[in-house]
């Protein structure tokens, strides 16, 4: 068994390249991983894809939470896939917003994974966000109002955020859940 085992991936920003075709950011197989806290922008269809490669055994015990993502360009936009041969994977707590069509947070095609806690933003959703349309990570960081705030599942908070600010941020929250996507409100 060579796939990738035990790897934390957390507080990156991913900016994806412009120009035609789909892209993808990151492709996911292995064991015990966890991709935490991470922003990715620009153009493509989906962010993080959560699959089995070639004969390899399918990916295992994989968490993918607490991720923010925005499209750039025109068309739709899935955060993260997960192929249903992957056996208890997670994704919760992450966020999508594309510019001009659907986005979606979690796209799971059944299997054993769990998908809980996600948002995703109407394109033409204003308020969310410190820029509307951001372009870098700076512009994901969550304002007070945001429909992301205080709406992730709490079983699968990951203990701080992109900024190193502890989730669930209590202060202004009334309730202790944990916030949507990289970046917890009030930090």
């Amino acid at each position: 068994d060579n796939r990738l085992e035990d790897v934390l991936f957390y507080a990156n920003e991913i900016l994806t390249p412009t120009g035609a075709g789909q892209r993808t950011a990151v492709v996911v197989s292995g064991l015990d991983m966890t991709l935490i806290n991470n922003v990715i922008i620009g153009t493509g269809g989906t962010g993080i894809i959560v699959s089995q490669r070639g004969i390899e055994p399918a990916p295992e015990r994989v968490i993918v939470s607490h991720n923010s993502g925005y499209r750039t360009d025109t068309g739709g936009f899935t955060l993260v896939q997960i192929d249903p041969e992957c056996v208890e994977c997670v994704g919760a707590n992450n966020v999508a917003k594309a510019t001009t069509a659907l986005a979606v947070p979690v796209s799971n095609a059944s299997g054993s994974s769990i998908v809980t806690g996600n948002k995703a933003l109407a394109f033409t959703a204003t308020g969310d966000f410190v820029d509307d349309t951001p372009a870098g990570f700076a512009g994901m960081r969550l304002i007070a109002g945001s429909d992301c705030i205080d709406i992730g599942n709490p079983d699968y908070w990951m203990g701080q955020d992109f900024d190193g600010t502890k989730k669930p941020f209590t202060v202004g929250s009334v309730s202790g859940i944990p916030d949507v996507g990289a970046f917890e409100f009030g930090d």
